[in-house]
């Protein structure tokens, strides 16, 4: 288990997005399936680790079937809490170091209509990778006229999330990741501790 310092620095703000709260300049990118079914399996040894970014801490891990899953420790209540999620990631079709995630915390309320948080990363080296907010929204709006995709617009404001039904179709609907991810303030996770199995 890994221990999580500070409650809202960079890392905890891109999950907490992911989680359902808004970053201060728009809403969420949702879809109501994964962007894949399963994480492919050299994907899965580019992401398996222990993380670092800012002072927190967390760690990536695959089950037997190829689902991600992430952990950290929160300091709450003068006791730490585990905290774990979700998560599904795919290759780009025009570039193996590029690619999109999506994203569900563990203690999100049950909904009949559960959704994935959307986003985007690049794998720098090996050791260090991008993560991506998915934005502007008016460029994924514009997506479910251009491709025909099904979704619809849910609230106003910061609280306006745009809702996809098809993860995978969203993923590859995808053109130039400019036009769909914050480029210039990343997000940079660098792993600390590689799986035993990629130990020298």
């Amino acid at each position: 288990m890994v221990v999580w310092n500070g409650a809202m620095n960079r890392l905890a703000y891109f999950l907490t997005v992911f989680a359902a709260f808004s970053f201060v300049s728009c809403g969420d990118i949702q879809s109501l399936t994964p962007v894949v079914d399963q994480t492919e399996a050299s994907l899965q040894r580019e992401l398996e680790g222990v993380w670092k970014m800012g002072e927190g801490v967390f760690h990536l891990g695959f089950d037997e079937s190829g689902s991600g899953h992430l952990a950290w420790l929160e300091w709450e209540e003068e006791e730490f809490v585990k905290r774990e999620g979700t998560f599904d990631a795919m290759r780009s079709a025009d570039d193996d170091d590029i690619g999109y995630l999506s994203l569900r915390l563990e203690e999100e309320p049950d909904e009949s209509e559960s959704s994935y948080l959307f986003g985007g990363f690049k794998l720098v080296e090996p050791d260090t990778i991008l993560l991506w907010e998915a934005g502007p929204q008016e460029r994924y709006e514009s997506l479910l006229e251009e491709d025909s995709l099904v979704g619809e617009i849910r609230g106003s404001g910061y609280t306006k999330v745009v809702h996809f039904l098809d993860g995978p179709g969203l993923a590859e609907s995808i053109g130039e990741v400019g036009e769909f991810f914050d480029l210039e303030d990343p997000v940079v996770m660098t792993r600390i501790i590689r799986p035993e199995s990629d130990e020298p």
